[in-house]
């Protein structure tokens, strides 16, 4: 899901970019480039991030919304699913428009599928909610990092993670349906923490 919205904050950036020539800059140039788009890359996921937020807040405060957010939220993950498919294909092929639309509906998309689920762990355990964000903004903070500094193309490798990421909900499922017929034991407890790992 990081790489579906991360393709789709590229889609709305190389959408807006303008080349007037094939010529290639100098260091100075390409670095300017590299941080505007850097800068573009963090002000959307931070607005899509507040938006998100603002709608699964909304679930909670406004009666009506939340019921709302309940009924959606499993249309919303499977839209989730197709948007972080064919959303960065269509974004590379159409207008800047047409590109944020289908960014600002991914995130409210999101917003809609996690209301639920935040809702029930806030009143399971509420540390868990903060340690997935928590997780999840730290890696994207050390993933940028190492991407800016490294200036390696990862692209190559996206195959293989989404091999390994099908793996890992196999494997995910397969343990969730164990914990069930079984109880939650230590070793289930155990495998859970080394899937999420995993995964991160």
């Amino acid at each position: 899901t990081h790489i579906a919205g991360t393709s789709a904050l590229e889609g709305i950036i190389m959408a807006e970019l303008r080349y007037p020539n094939s010529r290639v800059g100098s260091r100075a140039e390409i670095d300017q480039g590299l941080k505007s788009y850097m800068l573009g890359v963090y002000n959307y996921m931070g607005l899509g991030i507040g938006v998100a937020a603002i709608i699964v807040l909304a679930s909670f405060t406004v009666p009506a919304i939340g019921a709302v957010t309940r009924a959606l939220s499993f249309p919303a993950m499977i839209g989730l699913l197709a948007l972080g498919w064919f959303g960065p294909r269509m974004m590379f092929n159409g207008s800047i428009a047409k590109a944020q639309g289908i960014f600002w509906a991914y995130v409210a998309t999101w917003g809609i599928g996690i209301s639920p689920i935040v809702g029930r762990y806030l009143g399971i355990d509420p540390s868990m909610v903060m340690s997935a964000f928590l997780t999840a903004s730290i890696t994207f903070g050390v993933m940028s990092f190492w991407g800016y500094t490294t200036k390696k193309d990862l692209s190559g490798m996206a195959n293989t993670v989404t091999m390994i990421m099908l793996g890992l909900i196999v494997a995910a499922l397969v343990n969730l349906v164990v914990s069930i017929f079984t109880g939650v034991t230590g070793t289930a407890i155990i495998i859970s923490m080394l899937i999420s790992g995993a995964f991160v």
